[in-house]
């Protein structure tokens, strides 16, 4: 005590024992942990690139089960699971619209795909009832795409071991795979809605699933929902190719075909 006064001390996170220090890191978003916290000094460092805090950072997502880690070779990256969490995420890049058309290529080329603004805060998006009065509105802010009077489609590749997926999983355990995606017409025009999806070979070019949908959508605002899960699907598996398409029905000038939104392809781990 100094003058009446008591004297505060500072009290180093990184005496108290690694474990606790570990426990109070892992409630911390993983890129702050990366770019903020390990800047900190040497110690905090050590501690963050440590597998076990990683470790700790995957249970408490809930994305690690028995057979990803007892037929895994050699020792298993914590850190870069946590940042690839390849089995509980859509494997589909700008699922949302939200980046335009980015990840995805384009037949024909040219505006026949446009992005149509649709959040979910709107009361009524064009010609159709709102996504969030079929999905609720637990998926944030969301776009969908609209197509023209020309058939046009979409595509996206996905190579399943550069998302993080391993070769063991795909051709041992082969955890269900859910396809899904919604679309809906306008109240004055009718329009046609194709998904195609195929699973690939390590070469891309044996075929060894496939799963189409075909769909006349008379005029009106209510959305639907495509859905299919892939089970007991042959060993082999490395890439999976979504595709879907559409147009309107009258060929009107303008932007008057399907409306698709929220494509989804994502492992089924539940009883895994």
């Amino acid at each position: 005590m100094m003058g009446g006064q008591m004297q505060k001390e500072e009290f180093p996170l990184t005496e108290v024992p690694k474990e606790i220090f570990e426990n109070i890191l892992s409630f911390l978003p993983g890129k702050d942990l990366l770019l903020v916290c390990s800047r900190v000094n040497k110690e905090w460092k050590t501690v963050i690139e440590s597998q076990s805090l990683w470790h700790l950072k995957c249970q408490r997502l809930q994305i690690l089960f028995a057979d990803l880690l007892h037929n895994h070779d050699g020792p298993f990256d914590f850190k870069k699971y946590y940042f690839k969490n390849p089995y509980t995420r859509n494997l589909l890049k700008n699922s949302k619209a939200l980046e335009g058309v980015k990840h995805w290529s384009l037949t024909p080329l040219g505006d026949y795909y446009r992005n149509e603004t649709m959040f979910i805060k709107e009361d009524q998006p064009h010609g159709s009832d709102p996504l969030h009065k079929f999905i609720g509105n637990n998926f944030g802010d969301i776009q969908n795409w609209v197509t023209s009077y020309i058939y046009s489609s979409r595509e996206q590749m996905i190579d399943l071991i550069a998302e993080g997926c391993h070769s063991h999983i795909l051709d041992h355990v082969r955890p269900p795979i859910v396809i899904s995606e919604w679309y809906a017409a306008r109240f004055d025009c009718g329009s046609e809605f194709d998904m195609e999806v195929k699973m690939f070979a390590e070469n891309k070019e044996e075929l060894l699933d496939s799963h189409q949908f075909n769909c006349n959508l008379n005029a009106g605002r209510q959305w639907f929902q495509i859905k299919h899960v892939f089970n007991a699907y042959p060993p082999g598996v490395r890439y999976i190719h979504y595709r879907h398409a559409g147009k309107d029905r009258k060929f009107w000038a303008g932007h008057y075909g399907v409306k698709m939104a929220l494509p989804t392809v994502q492992f089924e781990m539940n009883n895994l």
